[in-house]
């Protein structure tokens, strides 16, 4: 698109006089320019037409179509949408619930080794201790 300014700048700036050669440049210019601005147009239809039917499939999957003037809403569709829904989320759930066993079961691991390791360390250090107390009796026992 600057490229398109670009040159229709140049070329409204490079001439002064309507020659044929200029004229049948700018007929070229806005040909090209009505080319760019019709493809921008049908892109931008595709776009809202995807997004519209996209809705409109949405719509018709929960049961509400409509025709012109008339709203029709299918019952039995929204109910079983509903229950497709309500199923989805059943088994969300439960995976879910599994998933949070799965971390609660790592968790209590966790908390068993960590106690594990504090009980390692409490008899390590009495045992620095015993040996630090019995190094220091042994030095003033022989001073």
């Amino acid at each position: 698109m600057r490229g398109l300014n670009l040159l229709l700048v140049v070329l409204i700036l490079g001439g002064c006089g309507d020659s044929a050669e200029d004229i049948k440049a700018n007929q070229k210019v806005e040909a090209f320019k009505n080319e760019i601005a019709h493809k921008a147009s049908k892109e931008e239809e595709a776009i809202v037409d995807n997004n519209e039917s996209h809705k409109e499939g949405f719509m018709k999957k929960i049961g509400f179509e409509t025709n012109g003037s008339i709203i029709t809403l299918d019952t039995n569709k929204t109910k079983g949408y509903i229950h497709e829904l309500g199923s989805n989320l059943k088994e969300k759930s439960i995976q879910l619930s599994k998933n949070i066993q799965e971390i609660d079961i790592d968790i209590n691991k966790t908390k068993n080794f960590v106690s594990d390791m504090g009980k390692k360390m409490e008899n390590i250090a009495q045992d620095v201790d015993t040996f630090t107390r019995s190094i220091t009796q042994e030095h003033n026992t022989t001073h």
